[in-house]
């Protein structure tokens, strides 16, 4: 397959820009690269998704873009603001104003209630004093996404009562809370049944487009990444720009393999 430059949002006008993106590991005495120069573009308010074998870097590309991790080559700019050039304390606002995060584990803390792991994020990072002039809004403001994701009776249930479906809708709860500008998922439907997968589809892309985000999103699940504005695929450590089969002549495969 030839390398594709997967570029699509205007210059000036992406919500995310990666570009030259590498990643390597030291494995048993071996370096492992993981990404050779990945080039990603995505336009504010774009929905992505990131296909390709397990093992491939998806993940790793992911938590790259989304601050967790640092790159051992190229560059990654938010919102026009190069990461690697800015300070911890830029990038850790950045992490929590600007992005959200959704798990294929949910990662919700077992000791508090769905509201409380929705407030989690709007709490980090803030003073006493910010937090007490800002927990009414920011209350009221869970407590209107937990109501969207249906779980308003749920509330004050711990993780451990609730199914793994209400799990991952406090997650998406959480995850928009602070309305970011890009929502990262990895496998956000992955650990879930068929039907839950569905519902689960459904109210992601719905809330996304309500909230206007941008979206990057890591899956298996090619029925959900063909409703999302483009794929591309991960392959030898490169991003190649995919399209669905039958949809143009001599397009690529969208397949796993």
């Amino acid at each position: 397959m030839n390398d594709v430059p997967v570029h699509a949002a205007a210059a000036g006008s992406a919500a995310i820009r990666v570009r030259g993106l590498e990643r390597r590991f030291l494995s048993g005495g071996q370096q492992l690269e993981i990404l050779r120069g990945v080039d990603l573009d995505v336009a504010p308010g774009e929905a992505v998704a990131i296909v390709g074998r397990s093992g491939g870097g998806k993940s790793t590309l992911l938590h790259l873009i989304g601050l967790l991790d640092r790159p051992d080559g190229g560059s990654i700019e938010l919102e026009g603001i190069d990461v690697g050039k800015a300070s911890r304390r830029v990038r850790d606002t950045l992490r929590r104003d600007r992005l959200g995060f959704v798990f294929q584990f949910y990662h919700l803390l077992p000791e508090l209630t769905a509201e409380q792991n929705v407030l989690l994020g709007a709490m980090i990072g803030v003073s006493p004093f910010q937090w007490m002039t800002s927990r009414k809004a920011t209350r009221a403001a869970a407590r209107e996404l937990l109501e969207r994701v249906g779980l308003a009776d749920r509330a004050n249930h711990l993780p451990n009562r609730l199914s793994g479906g209400e799990r991952q809708r406090v997650a998406i709860a959480r995850a928009l809370l602070r309305q970011p500008a890009l929502l990262l998922c990895d496998e956000p439907t992955g650990n879930l049944d068929e039907r839950t997968s569905g519902e689960i589809e459904e109210l992601l892309l719905a809330i996304r487009r309500e909230r206007g985000a941008a979206m990057v999103l890591v899956t298996h699940n090619l029925r959900l990444a063909h409703r999302l504005d483009r794929v591309v695929r991960l392959e030898g450590g490169r991003l190649h720009a995919v399209q669905a089969p039958g949809t143009a002549e001599g397009a690529v495969p969208l397949t796993m393999a």
